[in-house]
């Protein structure tokens, strides 16, 4: 008789989360978005690879990209299963993932921002998510690195961790409530102001919503007078200050009607005009 050879692999989340990942088409946006590989690319695609990658952060949680392969190894059958393709350890070393996030981080041609605008229109359409309010807010990472130059993400700014000491960078992240899903996100150098970076936000939120007319929430900073001014297209852009409290919130709404039916009637209005 001949031999068997059973070799057996602990899955876990793993089908599911690929599952969910495929349902949201990442890889198919991205393959759409940065086109197909080089002649000489066998095996997976930009977003198979990418798939591959996500699957395994949110399983293991670090980002690095080294241990990938070693991963991917002990769950080729798993992985060839959920993606319906042969799947190889070499389909996932560090250097094919450091080629799939140049691609993605091109900052001439910005391929990441349309992938991101096309996945969440997606996910939109795809579960009828509502689209009436939507967030905006920043922060700053403080980080234990020395830069050869000053033209790098990692500079010196106000630090809201109050640790001036360090170089920081800052994150900024446009939101849709209630479900909390990030529509455009940004990682800026560490020394700008927050105050500026608000106007693009809405901007971007705008272009994947696909309307002007939803309320956005933010913090003080999106009070300001360069904030409160109409936007490009003539729309207006105003403010609502919480009457009660000295650390209150505001609220800015793009499109009044919207606004005044989500405000209290205790709220006081700025506008621009």
């Amino acid at each position: 008789m001949g031999q068997h050879t059973t070799t057996s692999e602990r899955i876990d989340e793993l089908p599911l989360l690929i599952h969910w990942l495929k349902q949201m088409r990442v890889d198919g946006i991205i393959d759409s978005v940065l086109g197909p590989p080089h002649g000489n690319w066998e095996g997976l695609s930009y977003g198979e690879v990418a798939l591959v990658f996500l699957t395994h952060v949110v399983r293991r949680c670090p980002h690095f990209l080294s241990p990938v392969a070693d991963w991917a190894a002990q769950h080729l059958t798993s992985l060839s299963q959920a993606l319906g393709k042969p799947v190889r350890a070499p389909d996932c070393t560090d250097d094919r993932l450091a080629v799939v996030l140049s691609k993605v981080g091109d900052e001439q041609t910005r391929p990441g921002d349309t992938i991101e605008a096309e996945l969440g229109q997606h996910l939109i359409r795809a579960y009828a998510l509502p689209i009436a309010t939507a967030r905006i807010d920043l922060t700053s990472v403080a980080v234990h690195h020395q830069p050869p130059d000053e033209d790098g993400l990692m500079r010196f700014g106000y630090s809201k961790d109050h640790r001036p000491d360090l170089r920081q960078f800052k994150a900024r992240l446009g939101t849709l409530d209630p479900v909390g899903l990030p529509l455009a996100t940004a990682t800026l150098s560490g020394e700008q102001a927050d105050d500026p970076q608000y106007l693009p936000a809405w901007e971007r939120l705008v272009a994947t919503i696909g309307r002007p007319d939803f309320l956005v929430v933010g913090d003080c900073k999106l009070a300001s007078l360069e904030n409160r001014a109409p936007p490009s297209g003539g729309r207006v852009l105003s403010h609502a200050a919480a009457a009660a409290g000295p650390d209150s919130r505001r609220v800015a709404g793009l499109g009044a009607e919207a606004a005044r039916a989500t405000t209290s009637p205790s709220s006081a209005w700025a506008g621009g005009a």
